[in-house]
């Protein structure tokens, strides 16, 4: 094999393939960084587990307080979860945009080197060609 034939290999081939397993490690990553399936599971739990329990004997007034005390600990997580997920989702469409555009602006760099060296070589030839579409 020539060293041009495995150049194609490596660039095409074998890189390609690395591209894709980073890529498929940032998306790990930042799925467990925002422990989206964790926080999906424990929706309804309370805030970092900040909760009353009731004390023995009936006391209206500790029962009412301890229910609405547990009910804001419930919707605060739920709140505070439902933006960690939004923002989990939001990064990681954004890797998913980026990991595309960086693949496909490796697949396709080398002819846009190619062409670009073709229009500064031939400008008139390229200019013909545009005013003619």
């Amino acid at each position: 094999m020539n060293i041009f034939s495995l150049f194609l290999e490596w660039y095409f081939v074998d890189l390609p393939s690395k591209i894709i397993d980073i890529w498929e490690n940032f998306l790990w990553f930042f799925w467990r960084f925002f422990s989206i399936k964790d926080l999906t599971i424990h929706f309804f739990s309370p805030w970092r587990r900040q909760y009353f329990t009731y004390s023995g004997g009936f006391n209206i007034g500790e029962w009412f307080g301890n229910l609405v005390f547990n009910l804001f600990s419930r919707f605060m997580g739920m709140i505070l979860r439902t933006i960690l997920i939004v923002i989990g989702i939001v990064v990681e469409i954004i890797v998913v945009i980026l990991g595309l555009l960086v693949f496909v602006f490796w697949i396709f760099f080398p002819f846009l080197i190619i062409l670009s060296l073709l229009i500064a070589i031939f400008p008139n030839k390229f200019l013909e060609i545009l005013n003619s579409l």
